[in-house]
Parts: structure tokens; C-alpha cells; sequence
């Protein structure tokens, strides 16, 4: 198979498609984007076939830092045969699903040594007008910028801050964008920026330290929500990005925001799962230049329930379906869980081997997560028990999300570099993008290349295992102190 360590620029051929066919609820069914629209739900109507995975190939090579924030996702494009994905090497390509043949390859503007981080979107234009697709990604040298979909080629870029590393929430015509600077001091804030030439129509810069996190839009309450490594979950007015409100929740928030129903869902990490509701800001006019400070307290009004309390930190974006009102997160306990939207009360939990910095996807008939522990897991949404759980020789953690194509037989994620220690940093090994095909099992049930698990304690069966548990070792003593760099 190809590497993906590939030059600046690969041009082959692909076929322009205008038709989205994976859409949820409150979709604009012109984009594509990491958690499915800007509401950020994570909810497919794609249904995962039965039987078990095995790997279809596997490229070394797509990301090589020890960056603790999560990689840069998969995204399955309107055409059901290719996909973006972007390292923190700093390239973005375009893939054949089937065939793991790039079609072209796009590196960032400028300097840094974190590249990509961001999930790009893809926003199919009219044919009429002969407006490219766009690819929207941002990077860590603080540009975001517009690919055309077909050719790889650069359309416009904009500086908005000084990195990037959280992904933009899109819709047909405007960007949101959160951003972050280093010098003189630790800053943040966000953008809304113009689809069609890249320009800012508003930026806030008022948080208090980096935005690692993907901005939630509620247009119907008129507001743009984002989290910072400031503690506090900050609120802006859509169409000027006037500071609405903050509140305190005494930790970090990394994870992407969800939207429903007038409430922003989150993990935090104080170690709470908040259902903040944000409706009745709506109408909210700023009396003074700054905004007004929301402290949460344990008492009604501010809330939907009581913050779901962990004793380790959430950093995993929740995830909705929104037929039954479930949200499903992951956390550090390396647990999964599934939440009621109504109560607040935990319906199930599952246990994986490491802390959880993926944000789990909703299907018809299955969740999907990574984990830290190298697996993916395929979970029953009622249940929690596992349908199947993989993993395949030395895998490094699975921070990004998973996707799945649109017929539910491939599965696609990106998986971090592993082996490094502090002593010697030198002999990781790079991270990989992994393809893998949903076959049925044979008649005993037997896999061939990985093991199918009930349960959350099966241990891998290759040439590697001894290794991979060494490692599962070193992950679990030294992921609990591990900070981001930015």
C-alpha cells in the first residue's frame, strides 16, 4: 500500500457530486462536517452491517506527534466512495475508501510542528454558478483555509488567530471557528468567516486561554457556543459575536459542543457532564462591555439536570440520537456511557481498557468509538453491550473520532503515534489511517486476523500482544498527568 507521506501536491481525478445522502437532524444537507451538523449531534442515518471487522489496509505515517489534543477525524464524503483526512504531519488528502488510493494531498500554509489537528468539512456548492466544492480545514499556524473538493487546489485562506486546533463548524455560507494564541499570553476566542472569499465577518477574542474546542450553533436561540481551556463555557450572539454570558465550570472544556433544544452539552474537565441551557439568552442585551459571569452552582435554573460527576476528567464530545433522546460520551475513566437527554440518569456504562478522548458517532443501529487502549468499539445503543471490539498489532491511541461509510461496511479512523517515552522520544512510531470492511463471520463465529469480544478484557492475539501490553501499561501511568503543549 501507498504511504501517505506523500509531496506538497498529488492530483489524480475525481467525480464532482452535489448530493449529501448522510444527514440528521438539523443538517444543511449542502455540507458535510465531523459531528454531522452544526448542532453537532454525531448522528448518521447509516446502519453498520453485520459480522466483523478485519483490516482492509492500513497507512503508516498520517500523524507523529505526541500532541495530547485529539487527531484530526475522518470524514466520509456525498460521493460514498472517498474521504478527507488530515494529519498533524500538516497534509490534508482526499482518499478512494475502497482502494486507500489518495487523490490528491494539500499541506498547511505555513509553519508548525502540530499541523493538522482540525477535521475539515466539505461544502458542496451550485453547479449552476461553477463555484468549486470546498474543503474547510484549519491548522496550527492559526490559518484557516478553502480547498476545491476535485482538484486539491488552495481557493482562499485566511489568518484568524495564531493556531488551530479545534475543527470548524460549517453551514453554506459561514464558518465558526475557535482559535487560540500563545504570545504575549494564552488567549482564545472565535471566528465567523464568509464561505465564499474567506472573509471574517466577526472574531471575539475574550476568552482567557486557548480554544481547543468546536464551536455549537443554535441559530434558532442566535448563538455561537464554545468551550476554553479557560474553565468557562462562553456564549456569543450569532450575528455580531457580541459576549452574551460565561460559566464557570471549574475545569477545562475541550470537547465539541452540543446543541439541543436550547441546551449546550458538554464534558468538562472538572470532571462533569453539564446540560447548560442557554435559551433564554437569546434576547439577552449586554449592559456592560464585558459580559456577564454565570458561576454554576448545584441548584435549579441554570441546568437541565444536576452535572453527571466523574472523578476523572471528560474531554469526549457528546453524541445524540435523537429518536430516543440518548447522548452518549466517553471519559477518562475509560468508561462509554449512554445518558438520558431527559433525567440525566446514566442508562449504561462500558468499560474500555484506557481513557477516552474520542467522540463516539451514532448509527441506525450501533455507537462507534475509539479508545485510547488502540481498539474501536461497536456498541448496542439500547444495551452497551459490545458487538465487536478491534484491534490489529501496535496501534497507537485512537483520540479521533470513527466514521463509516454510507452503506455501513467500511469504518475508517486515524490513530495516534505510539512508543515514545520521555528518555527517548526517537524510536515512536508513527500513527496510521486504518480502513477496515465489515465481513461476516464464519460458521464458527472464529476471526482470523483479530479477536471479536463480548466483553471489555480480551486481549489482543498477533505477534505484537507482548508489546501492545507494555505499552497499554506505560499509556495508563502516564496518561493521567499528560497536559497539552498549547
Amino acid at each position: 500500500m501507498l504511504s501517505l507521506l506523500l509531496p506538497f501536491f498529488l492530483l489524480l481525478t475525481s467525480t464532482r457530486t452535489t448530493t449529501c445522502t448522510r444527514t440528521g437532524i438539523n443538517d444543511d444537507n449542502d455540507v458535510i462536517q465531523w459531528r454531522g451538523n452544526i448542532a453537532h449531534t454525531a448522528h448518521f442515518n447509516v446502519t453498520l452491517l453485520p459480522g466483523q471487522p478485519r483490516q482492509l489496509y492500513r497507512h503508516h505515517g498520517l500523524n507523529k506527534g505526541v500532541h495530547s489534543a485529539a487527531k484530526s477525524s475522518p470524514v466520509v464524503l456525498a460521493d460514498g466512495e472517498t474521504f478527507l483526512q488530515a494529519g498533524d504531519t500538516g497534509i490534508l488528502y482526499r482518499i478512494e475508501i475502497a482502494t486507500g488510493q489518495p487523490l490528491w494531498a494539500a499541506a498547511q500554509l505555513g509553519f508548525s510542528s502540530f499541523g493538522y489537528h482540525s477535521t475539515p468539512c466539505a461544502i458542496y456548492r451550485d453547479d449552476d454558478d461553477n463555484t468549486p466544492d470546498l474543503a474547510i480545514i484549519g491548522s496550527y499556524d492559526g490559518v484557516l483555509s478553502a480547498f476545491d473538493l476535485e482538484t486539491g487546489h488552495r481557493v482562499w485562506e485566511t489568518s484568524v488567530g495564531e493556531h488551530i486546533g479545534a475543527s470548524p463548524t460549517c453551514t453554506s455560507s459561514f464558518i465558526y471557528i475557535a482559535v487560540e494564541f500563545s504570545t504575549p499570553r494564552a488567549a482564545g476566542g472565535v471566528c465567523k468567516v464568509q464561505v465564499d472569499t474567506g472573509d471574517k465577518i466577526w472574531c471575539s477574542y475574550t476568552m482567557g486561554s486557548h480554544s481547543h474546542c468546536t464551536a455549537g450553533v443554535d441559530y434558532q436561540h442566535n448563538v455561537v457556543v464554545a468551550g476554553s481551556n479557560d474553565n468557562y463555557l462562553h456564549v456569543f450572539r450569532e450575528t455580531d459575536g457580541v459576549t452574551l454570558a460565561k460559566y464557570n465550570t471549574s475545569g477545562a472544556i475541550k470537547g465539541p459542543i452540543l446543541m439541543h433544544h436550547g441546551f449546550a452539552i458538554f464534558g468538562s474537565w472538572s470532571g462533569n457532564i453539564f446540560a447548560i441551557d442557554i435559551s433564554h439568552l437569546a434576547s439577552k442585551v449586554p449592559t456592560t462591555a464585558t459580559a456577564d459571569t454565570i458561576q454554576i452552582e448545584r441548584g435549579p435554573g441554570l441546568y437541565k439536570w444536576p452535572p453527571i460527576e466523574s472523578d476523572k476528567k471528560f474531554m469526549s464530545g457528546v453524541a445524540l440520537d435523537p429518536t430516543t433522546n440518548l447522548l452518549y460520551t466517553g471519559g477518562h475513566d475509560y468508561k462509554i456511557r449512554c445518558i438520558d437527554f431527559h433525567t440525566g440518569k446514566v442508562r449504561w456504562e462500558y468499560q474500555t481498557n484506557s481513557y477516552i478522548l474520542s467522540s463516539p458517532i451514532v448509527l441506525n443501529n450501533a455507537i462507534l468509538s475509539g479508545s485510547s487502549d488502540g481498539y474501536v468499539y461497536a456498541l448496542d445503543k439500547a444495551t452497551g453491550k459490545a458487538l465487536w471490539s478491534y484491534i490489529l498489532g501496535r496501534t497507537g491511541r485512537i483520540t479521533a473520532s470513527v466514521d463509516v461509510s454510507h452503506d455501513g461496511k467500511y469504518i475508517l479512523y486515524a490513530s495516534d503515534s505510539y512508543g515514545f517515552t520521555a528518555k527517548n522520544q526517537c524510536k515512536g512510531k508513527p500513527g496510521s489511517l486504518h480502513v477496515l470492511e465489515i465481513r461476516e463471520t464464519d460458521a464458527s463465529g472464529s476471526m482470523h486476523e483479530e479477536v471479536a469480544v463480548d466483553d471489555n478484557k480480551e486481549e489482543v492475539s498477533d505477534e505484537d500482544n507482548d508489546n501492545d501490553k507494555k505499552v497499554d501499561s506505560a499509556k495508563a501511568k502516564s496518561d493521567e498527568g499528560l497536559k497539552d503543549e498549547l
